[in-house]
């Protein structure tokens, strides 16, 4: 979203340098800021998509729900520590949403594996990086289901600790 927006405001600011009269102190303000909204637009990737792993796997996203101190994340609290997820089937794909507790220093990538009619979602700690706090993520798995399977799904919390 951020990427669209600032091509936007780079394409305006180009329109409007164009219809300024053209001499050397208008050229020579409009290419730096021209360039800084480039840069800054393939830059800034706020959005935590992830490359999938497995193949079924098509696409994972992580959103940050909050802390587990805040009292307006207790419900995903109790997500984070069940083994509830939220399954729903489309024509040939499913869209599965679990909540896990992570370490809000690091970065975690999800990840599913398939063992007999089962599926094991995981969010695998990626980096080495620990620190005292963590943070509630629900994360949006689309995994591809063109043979319309009723598969049990079951979650991996990767963090060792409960809330």
């Amino acid at each position: 979203m951020y990427n669209v927006l600032l091509r936007v405001i780079s394409a305006k600011l180009l329109d409007r340098c164009k219809q300024l009269k053209p001499n050397k102190m208008n050229r020579r303000f409009s290419i730096p800021i021209l360039f800084s909204f480039i840069i800054l637009g393939f830059g800034c990737n706020q959005g935590k998509q992830h490359r999938p792993k497995h193949p079924k796997l098509l696409g994972a996203q992580s959103v940050y729900v909050g802390e587990p101190m805040d009292p307006e994340a207790a419900k995903y609290v109790q997500l984070a520590n069940s083994d509830n997820v939220k399954i729903e089937k489309r024509e040939h794909y499913m869209i599965v949403t679990a909540w896990y507790i992570a370490n809000a220093c690091g970065k975690s990538i999800p990840d599913l594996n398939f063992k007999n009619d089962t599926i094991n979602l995981t969010y695998n700690e990626t980096s080495e990086e620990l620190c005292m706090s963590v943070s509630i993520e629900e994360i949006t798995y689309f995994v591809d289901n063109r043979d319309d399977k009723n598969w049990k799904i079951i979650k991996t919390n990767s963090y060792p600790f409960s809330w």
